[in-house]
């Protein structure tokens, strides 16, 4: 657990463009829009069938590319005697060979993940993860566009979250490229932007390049919904209580 206290105290010395509200509220949202409830789900584990092959974790982790590998194999640099080391060699096979195949790994890789899931080094291991790989990168992009709002921000992240950060045509990057084409630069009007921006996201979401994901990606547009109406809204400080689920309030909805 060395290794992971040290990253624990590096993390925390950086700097954070939202207050500790707005930065829980915000992966807060996220996970709403991963799992339907505002808790982090680090047992979660399935194949959507969106050519992605597994799905797991808080930030949706998947074997296909590769996020998922890098996540288990800095976890047994301190936990060698877990399960899931063992599976090292065909994630990182089907990490490089962007597989969406899951048979590989075998009839007990999803038990072993929801029993690994339940240690809370393991569960560290997701949010620190989920903090350099998502979250830190996201906030860089949030500086280069000139955002200056909480829920700008917010955004950037869960573009992150679901499109990633490849230079791929459905990723983070050729989204902000094809907004700027369509409406030109954040230019101190970031409210438009962003409003162009989801509604750029949410033709990706609707016409991905990766045919493979549609199915999946047109089921999620709600979440460009509720982002669109936070704008609406003009919550840009991210202020809370935020309900995520209006038509059935419940603990697992409401972010305080």
């Amino acid at each position: 657990m060395v290794l992971f206290s040290f990253l624990l105290v590096a993390l925390s010395a950086h700097a954070d463009p939202l207050n500790a509200d707005q930065h829980r509220r915000a992966e807060a949202m996220t996970n709403y829009f991963e799992n339907s409830t505002i808790y982090p789900q680090y047992g979660y584990i399935e194949n959507l069938h969106d050519g992605r092959g597994y799905t797991a974790g808080r930030a949706g982790f998947t074997t296909g590319t590769g996020d998922l590998y890098d996540l288990v194999k800095n976890y047994c640099v301190e936990n060698r005697d877990s399960n899931l080391c063992g599976y090292l060699p065909t994630l990182e096979r089907l990490a490089k060979s962007s597989s969406g195949s899951t048979k590989e790994l075998g009839k007990n890789f999803v038990k072993d993940w929801t029993a690994e899931a339940n240690l809370s080094s393991f569960q560290l291991a997701q949010d620190l993860e989920n903090e350099t790989m998502y979250f830190e990168p996201s906030q860089k992009i949030a500086d280069r566009l000139h955002l200056q709002t909480a829920l700008g921000r917010a955004i950037c992240f869960d573009t992150i979250i679901q499109h990633g950060d490849g230079r791929d045509p459905d990723g983070i990057h050729a989204i902000i490229e094809r907004t700027e084409k369509s409406f030109g630069v954040v230019n101190g009007n970031e409210p438009d932007w962003l409003m162009a921006f989801l509604e750029m996201r949410r033709q990706d979401l609707l016409h991905p390049s990766d045919p493979t994901t549609q199915e999946v990606w047109a089921e999620s547009v709600d979440r460009v919904d509720f982002l669109e109406s936070q704008l609406k809204k003009q919550n840009f400080n991210l202020d809370g209580p935020i309900e995520m689920s209006p038509d059935q309030p419940s603990a697992d909805t409401l972010i305080p």
